[in-house]
């Protein structure tokens, strides 16, 4: 079984509690469940911290090798969207153009950790979802789109620990097909690329070829 954890980056002190106590809810009923993040700080820092110290199995899904390094020593396994097989990377890809609503404004950063979101709900029996107050949650409503998307049970949090209804972040009519290429200029030299959606044009670090940066825009959508 599969659990996963999604989150704000600053969570509420009542979202840290509902953290701490699912964690004891899940060792409770389901002390055999591998508990998913994706190794961001806040939510996702705090469930592997609170799983592993229960004894529960841990695995962390990061865009690349060294993000946040110092939460990826608390899962048991770590999965890097960069180092994934073409057809599973491929899938991660689409999500982010299937249920991102602007997936088009997104630089490389950005629609990493998005496609890496997918890595994380996929398979999930259920998605604890823990997000931010402020419209457009980020990564955290792109897990709860896909959650959705996907028919996974799904438990919703707000800042006051309150659960709440995840249908208002779905997305009724999600892209099927992607645009034939696109455009990405990293933004810190001057190199640029025109790729299909299905490829992914940086090194398997995840970086720039040109100069390792992690900072892309799609400049273009032709």
């Amino acid at each position: 079984m599969k659990i996963a954890l999604i989150g704000s980056r600053d969570p509420s002190q009542a979202q840290r509690e509902a953290v701490k106590r699912a964690i004891v809810w899940i060792k409770a009923n389901h002390p055999g469940a591998k508990v998913a993040s994706n190794c961001a700080t806040g939510v996702a820092e705090l469930a592997m911290t609170e799983a592993r110290t229960a004894g529960l199995a841990t695995i962390g899904y990061v865009p690349w090798s060294d993000y946040n390094s110092e939460v990826q020593k608390f899962c048991d396994q770590v999965v890097c969207l960069a180092d994934i097989p073409d057809p599973e990377k491929k899938e991660a890809w689409q999500s982010v153009l299937a249920y991102h609503p602007t997936p088009q404004a997104l630089a490389k950063g950005p629609k990493a950790l998005n496609g890496c979101c997918f890595l994380v709900v996929q398979g999930s029996d259920l998605v604890i979802a823990l997000p931010p107050d402020k419209e457009g949650g980020g990564v955290t409503e792109q897990g709860i789109r896909l959650a959705l998307g996907n028919g996974a049970a799904i438990w919703c949090i707000d800042s006051h620990g309150v659960k709440i209804d995840a249908a208002k972040y779905r997305i009724e009519d999600p892209v099927e097909s992607a645009p034939k290429n696109q455009i990405y200029a990293c933004d810190d030299c001057d190199w640029k690329v025109i790729v299909a959606p299905d490829d992914d044009p940086t090194t398997t670090e995840g970086a720039c070829p040109g100069c390792g940066s992690h900072n892309y825009t799609i400049m273009d959508v032709i």
